[in-house]
């Protein structure tokens, strides 16, 4: 028997935006029974803290680190943190730069920089 882990779920995406709400990231999964849950993405224990970049900032980075865009790893338009971001920040244009903050016991803070690319 194959264990719940490793099975599939079957039709669309379950993690989608919610339609209707007050919160500022809601994403609704299937739950028992098969009922939606909603929760905010963001706040989630095992996802990173994202923040969007400011022009300056972005200037800043770049030539701190004497790189360009095209060097930076790349993150699509359509991961869930973005769409997130989107809701705050309104419609992210391609080529701007998302800050990545983990937390971890053992390796303390961790930064990364991401472009934001189409997808």
């Amino acid at each position: 028997m194959e264990s719940v882990r490793n099975q599939r779920v079957k039709g669309s995406n379950p993690f989608r935006p919610v339609e209707s709400g007050t919160s500022v990231n809601p994403v609704a999964v299937k739950g028992a029974r098969g009922r939606p849950v909603t929760f905010r993405l963001m706040d989630h224990m095992l996802v990173p803290e994202h923040e969007l970049l400011s022009e300056d900032e972005e200037n800043e980075l770049l030539s701190a680190y004497k790189v360009d865009k095209s060097q930076l790893p790349k993150i699509l338009r359509s991961d869930p943190c973005i769409r997130a971001l989107e809701v705050e920040h309104g419609i992210i244009e391609q080529g701007r730069i998302v800050r990545v903050i983990r937390e971890s016991e053992t390796s303390g803070r961790s930064v990364a920089f991401r472009v934001v690319v189409e997808g």
